[in-house]
């Protein structure tokens, strides 16, 4: 009988751990704002909302035109490092994020940070 327990308490005790283990720090949740480049605008404002259910919000919006954006919602997809993450929007070329203290970085097409004068802009503060 006490063999028959400890076979099932193994497996319990080891599905705690694993999961345990699979939960993210939750320092990333939050919302983080930057301007990023534009062409034929002043700039693209824009807001993501980081929601500890892996749900995002999206504002981007375009200064110095009279034109608005629609808010896009969806989920984030988390790389196995829990460092490195990707907006699950079709229409965004760049979706790819990397979690550095309070900042996210959009990353480029390559998924590595983006170098260069204007690297500050693609940086989002957290608020």
């Amino acid at each position: 009988m006490k063999l028959a327990r400890i076979r099932f308490l193994i497996p319990l005790m080891l599905l705690f751990v694993l999961t345990s283990c699979a939960q993210k720090e939750s320092g990333w949740v939050g919302t983080y704002k930057s301007v990023l480049p534009c062409v034929n605008c002043e700039g693209l404002e824009t807001t993501i909302t980081l929601k500890e259910d892996t749900t995002f919000l999206l504002k981007i919006n375009p200064l110095g035109l009279d034109v608005t954006i629609p808010d896009t919602t969806g989920r984030m997809i988390w790389t196995e490092t829990n460092k490195f993450f990707t907006l699950n929007i079709e229409s965004m070329v760049s979706k790819h994020f990397e979690v550095a203290g309070d900042t996210l970085f959009n990353l480029d097409l390559y998924e590595k940070r983006v170098t260069g004068p204007d690297a500050h802009k693609f940086a989002f503060k957290k608020q």
